[in-house]
């Protein structure tokens, strides 16, 4: 999950932008726990496309071994909204903007009705707009999550890079004559 750095933190004389963690008193602690068994490091990174902005990653490694099925999606994207508010805390403008189909899919499976999730096995998570690693991701990405319902259609979950749901739709297959 990347976060932008405002002009402020970067004019700061104290900021440290190969000691991240530490310039941002971010506790890493606190994050891990969110999460047991993972670990979590923060380390510079950026934002956008072409010419892109300052920002600051926090990485939890080892978050697929908590996710076995629905329920864990939906622990694993609850303690990442729980570490997004954590970061957002102190500056609210802070923007978060996602870059990984694990990160995404867990966002946006807590973020869903619970009710539709019921019996739903995680298909995959795509950024279906031009973001990628080659050339970065910014606000104007949009990321589908797609999710095989118990009664074979699938459950399409569109959200921005913030994690906002932008729509949800379910597909029904075709029927068979």
């Amino acid at each position: 999950m990347d976060f932008g750095l405002s002009h402020s933190e970067l004019d700061n004389p104290a900021f440290d932008s190969l000691n991240i963690s530490n310039s941002l008193d971010i506790q890493i602690a606190h994050l891990e726990a969110l999460i047991p068994g993972t670990t979590v490091t923060v380390e510079s990174s950026s934002i956008g496309k072409g010419a892109s902005g300052w920002a600051f990653a926090i990485l939890f490694s080892n978050v697929n071994n908590a996710i076995i099925d629905i329920g864990g999606w939906l622990a694993t994207g609850s303690a990442l909204w729980k570490a997004v508010r954590i970061i957002q805390q102190r500056h609210s403008d802070r923007n978060l903007v996602v870059r990984d189909s694990t990160t995404a899919a867990a966002l946006a499976i807590a973020a869903s009705e619970p009710d539709r999730l019921v019996g739903c096995t995680w298909i995959k998570s795509l950024c279906v707009t031009s973001g990628n690693d080659g050339i970065g991701y910014d606000a104007r990405d949009i990321w589908v999550t797609s999710l095989e319902t118990p009664h074979n259609s699938v459950l399409l979950i569109m959200t921005s890079p913030s994690g906002l749901i932008l729509q949800s739709l379910e597909v029904l297959p075709e029927p068979f004559r």
